[in-house]
């Protein structure tokens, strides 16, 4: 059955905060009550939002207005659309300003940015193996993940999982693995992560249309969950001519 439960404090933020004689646009209004509902709880991460018909009813605010307001906390990385599912609330627990993990680096093409992941079961190296913690299977479900800006291949992502791990593709096309993480039983809270140039193997160069050996830009990563569990261990190659790192000083 659809969800069609609206919080009374939800309601209450919408009376008390929304107005069109603002002379803010309306839909930014909404967005800024939705995002700061889910950040305070109100809307509980990991939950269905009722649908943009149910808000508008509930709310009082015109489907359009909804419509525009939820593109945005989907812009935002906030909530999620699963197709055949509805809108689900991913929250904001996991913020790369939290601990500075990212999905990818800054790619400096202004072309957008696609993603095209597969998953695969397979044995892993002892090292992987034991730092994942697989027991006996010594098996990983891998994501491997291309960046296409057009036709053009600019990175190779590799993540390595434990093998029960239950992620869904269209989250990690949309939103990178971080966020498929937050969403799935395995919850990333803290890591660490490397930045360095080394020679490209030769799938990364053939990936990348590079000549083999050619350098790469690369980003290791190892990330934990609350009780202290590897559940990413992650292996990405740039293409050395359109990323960039960029961090913020402060």
């Amino acid at each position: 059955m659809r969800n069609t439960y609206v919080p009374d404090a939800l309601k209450t933020a919408v009376a008390r905060e929304f107005s069109a004689s603002k002379a803010e646009p309306m839909y930014s209004q909404l967005t800024q009550i939705l995002a700061s509902s889910i950040r305070a709880g109100i809307l509980p991460s990991y939950t269905r939002l009722p649908s943009e018909a149910e808000l508008s009813n509930q709310l009082h605010i015109s489907p359009s207005i909804i419509k525009r307001s939820i593109s945005c906390l989907v812009d935002e990385g906030l909530v999620v659309r699963v197709p055949g599912v509805g809108t689900r609330v991913l929250g904001s627990q996991f913020t790369r300003e939290k601990h500075g993990a990212r999905d990818e680096l800054h790619c400096t093409l202004t072309t957008p940015i696609s993603r095209i992941s597969r998953a695969e079961r397979l044995p892993v190296a002892d090292d992987i193996a034991t730092v994942l913690g697989d027991g006996e299977s010594r098996e990983t479900l891998l994501i491997t993940t291309q960046l296409r800006a057009g036709n053009l291949t600019v990175a190779l992502m590799r993540s390595y999982l434990p093998i029960d791990a239950s992620i869904d593709l269209d989250l990690v096309a949309q939103h990178g693995v971080h966020r498929a993480l937050e969403f799935s039983l395995l919850r990333p809270v803290s890591g660490t992560e490397e930045c360095r140039v080394r020679a490209s193997t030769n799938d990364e160069a053939a990936a990348l249309g590079i000549p083999p050996g050619h350098w790469v830009l690369t980003l290791e990563r190892t990330m934990h969950a609350t009780n202290g569990s590897v559940v990413e261990i992650a292996n990405h190659a740039y293409h050395p001519e359109h990323f960039l790192i960029r961090r913020s000083l402060t």
